[in-house]
């Protein structure tokens, strides 16, 4: 395995993110959603979600229509190869905050709102 299919897969970008000093302001189901660490943000609009498709941790900005891997993600703070293997030692023993598991859509409405007026 090469070193970069190797952090992809072990190092977890939510790390990157608290290393970095950024806390997720919310988790929902398979995402943690942040104010971009990159600018001003006022409506969180940075995710890192899980991509099932392919099988990885990725990155957001929504606002900003970019996003990646941790390699990206690492880059985009000015982090190289040698930083990624530091961060990998320090994650020993180091869990991400728990996302809440999905709930089957049971065909109501989110809090405060109504069933639409057509």
């Amino acid at each position: 395995m090469s070193d970069y299919a190797r952090i992809k897969k072990e190092l977890h970008p939510i790390f990157v993110m608290w290393v970095n000093g950024h806390q997720p302001v919310e988790t929902l189901p398979g995402k943690y959603v942040y104010h971009s660490p990159f600018r001003q943000d006022s409506n969180p609009s940075f995710d890192i979600y899980f991509n099932e498709g392919q099988g990885c941790w990725k990155y957001g900005d929504w606002a900003e229509g970019s996003g990646g891997d941790v390699i990206d993600l690492l880059e985009r703070f000015g982090m190289g190869i040698a930083d990624a293997w530091a961060l990998l030692g320090k994650q020993a023993g180091w869990t991400p905050p728990p996302v809440p598991e999905p709930k089957p859509f049971d065909g109501g409405y989110f809090e405060g709102e109504s069933e639409p007026a057509f």
